[in-house]
């Protein structure tokens, strides 16, 4: 996913990628809303995707992307859709450019493998005022054959040079790397890849695991000998220490009431994250009793 963001509105996300759509396709980049509901969201991706058209762009998104469906529509080389209201199945190949933007999003879980970041700042407080000089969209309108023409040669002068210096392939992205990635940072360009590292330091998801791993770190201690049992996490070490309370309340707050740690969703949490690494440790579970798992930290080098 190509992921656009800026801290104010009317940076030009939406016209950034109005740029590649008119040189891909010569026309603007037609848009999805994101959906606060996830499976909504999935919805309007899978009528995007049965509509063939080449680019798939969720545009003004808010708080945080993340979702199986999102993962899939990215990354796997076919999909297996249903429309809505309809029961056939179709099977068709991923050949979509998957482009989404917003202002100050983040991207979670397995969402940040699967992304590349540009991040814009006009460094204004109304960037839409700004006056410009030029008029990117018509200059391509006009002549696009050149536009095409350059990206081609771009790819083309690698490959004729042998594929200098290539890169590590991004998994599942291996084409890409190859053929857009290698060229580009060949010619002296900052690797799109990099961007991941900003975009895995900025997870919410990965920093609620961290914050939690740490301070159950100095709360219960690490090793086997110091497995817990969910319940005596919340009601024995949460409850007489502020930080690992802060970081449970984080992944596992009850519905109602305000304040309170749901140790059912706690469970569950733990569950998904079994194996996870954070804050140099990694959570296991001791299941000689199966009815009642205990939970430890082991370190990691």
């Amino acid at each position: 996913m190509h992921l656009v963001t800026a801290p104010r509105p009317g940076t030009g996300k939406s016209y950034l990628a109005d740029i590649a759509s008119m040189i891909a396709t010569g026309d603007r980049c037609a848009v999805k809303a994101a959906s606060p509901n996830a499976e909504e969201t999935e919805k309007r991706l899978v009528g995007a995707a049965l509509s063939g058209r080449p680019i798939i762009a969720l545009d003004n998104c808010r708080d945080v992307l993340q979702g199986d469906f999102l993962c899939q529509v990215t990354e796997r080389p076919l999909l297996e859709l249903r429309a809505l209201g309809k029961s056939d199945q179709h099977r068709i190949p991923n050949t979509f450019s998957f482009f989404a933007n917003g202002n100050k999003i983040a991207v979670a879980d397995d969402m940040v493998r699967r992304t590349i970041r540009c991040a814009m700042d006009a460094n204004r407080e109304n960037p839409e005022v700004r006056k410009f000089k030029s008029d990117p969209l018509t200059m391509i309108r006009a002549n696009r054959g050149k536009y095409v023409a350059a990206c081609l040669t771009i790819a083309r002068a690698y490959i004729a040079a042998k594929r200098p210096s290539p890169l590590p392939p991004l998994p599942s992205f291996e084409g890409w790397s190859a053929i857009a990635r290698d060229p580009l940072v060949w010619l002296g360009c900052p690797d799109p890849v990099a961007t991941m590292e900003t975009l895995r330091n900025e997870d919410p998801r990965g920093a609620d695991r961290h914050a939690l791993f740490d301070a159950w770190k100095l709360a219960i201690g690490v090793g086997r000998d110091r497995a817990v049992l969910t319940a005596e996490i919340v009601d024995t070490f949460a409850a007489r220490d502020t930080d690992l309370r802060d970081a449970l309340l984080a992944v596992a707050p009850q519905r109602l009431g305000e304040g309170k740690i749901d140790p059912k969703a706690l469970g569950k949490w733990l569950s998904s994250q079994e194996k996870n690494i954070a804050a140099s440790c990694k959570l296991m579970v001791d299941r000689t009793n199966k009815a009642r798992p205990k939970w430890y930290l082991d370190l990691v080098s």
